[in-house]
């Protein structure tokens, strides 16, 4: 047994960002507490490699792929249980859909566990289970192809078999770096008996998840060739929205403390129904000695950076329309695009393209993965043009190395470069805050920062004070620590 199980979901073992440092640095910053780790894959793909070599306090590491389905035999239970399970099961449907208040405890206790009344099997291919999908379907898209209806569900429901039938790692403390299907573990494992289930939130996963619900092609929309149709064309996309605010609900409801980075993502979770009194804020923490780096000398070029991922959520192509604005203006500007580009290769080549329409080939690079250390002392900008955020690790590394940062309006970015409380902002702006989705803002930023040597300072002198009275590791982590220590107590 583990004294911490961190359950999470496509980050940290293969996927450099954000959150995979944060998860990173906090395993290392407790070396005397042992953690397992169960990581949520959409597939398996056994060429794969780990992108950093794991803690040594990593005892366990469990790779679970809820899109590769299976199922456990047919129930055992006698006909009047199961009947009694079904009519449970349908009422608290009806309930998460009429959006009333659920005991998700309850259909935690009917569909997993040893002491479950119903298989996955019985979930999936029973006589019960068609016709729980035709009922609800009558009621909810009669005006729908009913296979159109079936696949969707089949397709959402699927994914949670493989969960529900998961031997999970043993832990004294169970902790999901998310709700999704990493919260739904949490939930399970507290329910069946867990002394202690933390969930903690970076960005808002039902947010970011709508936002690529939104823009998929891959989850059917019905053609509006009809009124009726015309009306309801969002519903698949719908239904898969609430499926993954199905989950945040039986997250919140089963965590023992629900930790976010800012008040912003704090009055989210309560609107979706989170106990306050659970609830915690912990900002990002960061090792201030690490990236508090003496400056290069200067160079003749002006050097903007953009560190991140090359995926759609970041929206990198703003950041390139935008250094074509900074480039007409400032010949001598060279802009760097410091992340993996492994994740959406299709993506990838569209901001590549992007770039040579643009006419920036010689102005712009893709570095791929670096050591960002190396970069910051280098640069005189950096930029964030993100459609979503929690609080971004770049823009702390970057006020920490004394560099001024341009970033959207979302998460906690505005909180960072302009200060929380009164005493926060008597420091002074540490950046430029822009609107979303705006070439032209994100230029305007850019352009103000680097045509006043006067404001770079001060921007970059207040960066510095932020971070080191704010944001450090250490602080961090002992409240991390704190969250844990109960049930270390009694080891």
């Amino acid at each position: 047994m583990t004294d911490v199980c961190l359950i999470l979901e496509g980050i940290y073992l293969h996927v450099r960002g954000g959150v995979s440092v944060w998860v990173d640095s906090l395993i290392r910053a407790l070396p005397d507490l042992s953690f397992s780790i169960l990581h949520i894959s959409p597939s398996e793909d056994r060429g794969k490699r780990y992108v950093s070599q794991m803690p040594d306090n990593v005892v366990e590491v469990q790779e679970v792929f809820p899109f590769d389905y299976e199922t456990t035999p047919r129930g055992s239970r006698s006909r009047r249980q199961t009947a009694q399970a079904w009519a449970e099961i349908e009422q608290i449907y009806r309930k998460i859909i009429r959006n009333e208040p659920t005991d998700y405890g309850r259909l935690i206790d009917l569909i997993s566990g040893p002491d479950r009344v119903l298989s996955t099997h019985d979930l999936s291919f029973s006589e019960e289970a068609w016709d729980l999908v035709n009922r609800i379907y009558q009621d909810v898209a009669p005006d729908y192809s009913f296979i159109d209806f079936f696949w969707t569900w089949r397709f959402t429901h699927m994914p949670l078999m493989k969960l529900v039938d998961l031997d999970l790692p043993a832990a004294r403390v169970y902790h999901a770096v998310a709700t999704g299907y990493a919260g739904l573990l949490g939930a399970i494992a507290k329910q069946h008996g867990a002394e202690r289930f933390l969930l903690t939130e970076h960005g808002i996963y039902t947010r970011e998840r709508s936002l690529e619900i939104s823009q998929a092609d891959w989850i059917h929309t019905p053609e509006a060739h009809q009124p009726v149709v015309a009306r309801h064309q969002g519903l698949f996309k719908t239904w898969w929205e609430r499926m993954f605010g199905v989950f945040a609900a039986i997250a919140y409801q089963q965590a023992d403390r629900i930790v976010t980075l800012f008040e912003g993502n704090r009055m989210h979770q309560l609107g979706a129904g989170a106990d306050p009194n659970r609830t915690l804020i912990i900002p990002n923490g960061i090792p201030i000695d690490r990236f508090d780096q003496p400056r290069s000398e200067p160079e003749r070029t002006k050097q903007i950076g953009f560190m991140g991922r090359v995926v759609p959520i970041k929206d990198i192509m703003t950041f390139i329309r935008a250094a074509k604005i900074v480039s007409d203006r400032i010949p001598e500007a060279c802009f760097l695009i410091m992340g993996g580009t492994d994740e959406d290769p299709d993506y990838v080549a569209k901001c590549r393209q992007l770039v040579e329409v643009l006419g920036l080939e010689d102005r712009l690079t893709f570095t791929g993965v670096i050591d960002a250390t190396e970069y910051y002392p280098k640069l005189d900008a950096v930029v964030l043009t993100s459609l979503s955020e929690g609080q971004p690790l770049s823009i702390l590394e970057a006020m920490t190395a004394g560099v001024p940062v341009v970033a959207t309006r979302v998460g906690a970015c505005e909180e960072l470069l302009t200060g929380r409380t009164a005493e926060d902002r008597a420091l002074g702006d540490s950046g430029v805050v822009t609107n979303v989705s705006t070439p032209a803002d994100t230029a305007d930023g850019i352009l103000r920062i680097l045509s006043d040597e006067k404001l770079w300072h001060r921007m970059s002198e207040a960066g510095k004070k932020r971070t080191a009275a704010y944001y450090r590791l250490e602080t961090v982590t002992e409240q991390y620590r704190q969250l844990y220590q109960p049930q270390m107590q009694e080891a």
